[in-house]
């Protein structure tokens, strides 16, 4: 004997099991919610829709994320708001556990720098920020830094240690490439692995990836300084 009410039957096509079911909302709101419907069926079948909805699918939902441009808030600012440094340094090693040392004269003083340099070295490598260790505010052990002030740290120590990551995933990419046999313009980090993107299943693990360089060029190891040169948008303040 055929069930008319069961959760395995449906829903059917007006989101209804069998002879129940729908939408449980006040009826003054059922126009609203029937204009949402349509707006979002022409929405699913919209290129660009579709290409938004996967980008914040990738940037911004789950955790650890990779930075994401804050698009309206940078328009409600009326723009990028950097203020003027002298630069910053970072030390940047790789040991063969895969585990990655992060060294900044950048002092972290509660605005959560620690963790903004950690999240934009593990997006340019590929790995998490828990594989990423942040040394900072040591004058002893730290490259130069005149301080944090203003909001200058994700700027300057940010693309500073972007730069460092860069230099290392370049070393790492090489030998790779050479272990795949493919060109290292098409290789990818992600996922705590190197791969192809032409041919995903050619890939190697991170930490295999690290023990690669480290074969062909020693200790993967990098430093980069990032003086006040080139700068994206207009300064604000002064010394």
């Amino acid at each position: 004997m055929e069930r008319i009410n069961t959760y395995r039957a449906g829903p059917n096509e007006s989101g209804h099991f069998g002879i129940f079911g729908g939408r449980y909302v006040a009826e003054t709101l059922m126009p609203l919610v029937l204009e949402l419907e349509k707006a979002y069926t022409k929405a699913k079948a919209d290129p660009a829709f579709a290409s938004e909805f996967e980008y914040y699918l990738r940037q911004y939902v789950g955790r650890p994320n990779p930075l994401y441009f804050a698009e309206r808030l940078t328009r409600h600012c009326g723009g990028a708001k950097i203020y003027p440094s002298d630069g910053c340094g970072t030390i940047l090693k790789i040991d063969d556990f895969a585990h990655v040392t992060l060294i900044t004269g950048a002092s972290e003083i509660g605005q959560g720098s620690d963790d903004i340099l950690a999240a934009v070295v593990a997006a340019v490598l590929g790995v998490t920020t828990y594989d990423i260790r942040v040394y900072s505010g040591d004058t002893d052990l730290g490259p130069v830094d005149l301080g944090s002030f203003s909001s200058r740290v994700t700027l300057m120590a940010g693309n500073s240690a972007i730069q460092a990551a860069e230099r290392a995933k370049a070393m790492l990419a090489e030998a790779v490439a050479d272990k795949l046999q493919v060109p290292k313009e098409r290789l990818r980090f992600a996922d705590n692995a190197v791969f192809d993107t032409a041919a995903p299943e050619k890939r190697v693990t991170f930490q295999e990836a690290v023990c690669l360089g480290e074969t062909r060029f020693g200790t993967i190891g990098t430093v980069w300084s990032s003086p006040q040169t080139n700068m994206p948008a207009p300064t604000k303040g002064g010394r």
